[in-house]
């Protein structure tokens, strides 16, 4: 353990794969030998040794629900998942796997101090999924797919209240509508955004397009 604490941790799993078990000792030593190397491939970082800390992780409340070490061990679960998404427009599997480990922190251990920390973390994963899906409806406006843009930008709205780029899919969501010629939807979100944002890195833009609308009855069409 002094090894791990050190971020020793080829040295740390040397040690620990000479521990040799007695009938006396198994039942106290083997629980805490099973974390430790799921701690060691935790803290090896990269992709194979994080999918190969989760299974630990997992195997370890599998075995040991009722230690006092459990709940950590479904965190770090989760932690590992997250820690392999390393960007918003890949794929985000893993951010629901994250999702369903910390979920089961609050389930099974709601009494433990680490529950708190789960539901920080399940925040995190709400933001990933909601970029993720905010980056594939920018990709579709780009692409003049309004249709679909809109969808994507009305999904993260609905289901991830909490996101904080909700100023900028304000902005785009209106847009979009405004070129689908659905001027007055596209103004109710350019409306919120000059609302909610008066200081915002997008209210000019929207003021204009607002402006637009009012003079000439159509959205901008304007690429």
């Amino acid at each position: 353990m002094a090894e791990i604490s050190l971020g020793n941790v080829r040295k740390a799993r040397i040690f620990l794969d000479r521990i040799q078990y007695t009938p006396d000792n198994r039942t106290s030593l083997e629980p805490r030998v099973r974390l430790a190397l799921a701690d060691v491939a935790f803290y090896s970082g990269d992709e194979v040794s994080l999918i190969d800390a989760r299974a630990k992780y997992v195997d370890f409340v599998t075995l040991y629900a009722d230690h006092p070490r459990a709940p950590y061990s479904q965190l770090q679960a989760g932690v590992c998942s997250l820690r392999q998404v390393s960007h918003p427009m890949r794929d985000q599997n893993q951010t629901l796997l994250a999702m369903q480990d910390l979920r089961e922190v609050e389930r099974r251990y709601p009494a433990s101090p680490l529950a708190r920390a789960a539901r920080g973390l399940l925040g995190t994963a709400e933001g990933n999924l909601a970029e993720h899906d905010y980056q594939v409806g920018r990709f579709y406006f780009k692409k003049k797919a309004y249709l679909a843009a809109t969808d994507r930008f009305r999904s993260v709205l609905e289901a991830y209240p909490r996101y904080s780029g909700r100023e900028s899919v304000y902005f785009y969501l209106g847009q979009a509508l405004l070129r689908m010629n659905n001027d007055s939807e596209g103004r109710i979100y350019l409306d919120k955004l000059v609302t909610d944002y008066p200081r915002g890195e997008y209210v000019e833009e929207a003021k204009r397009l607002l402006s637009q609308v009012t003079s000439t009855g159509k959205g901008s069409k304007k690429g």
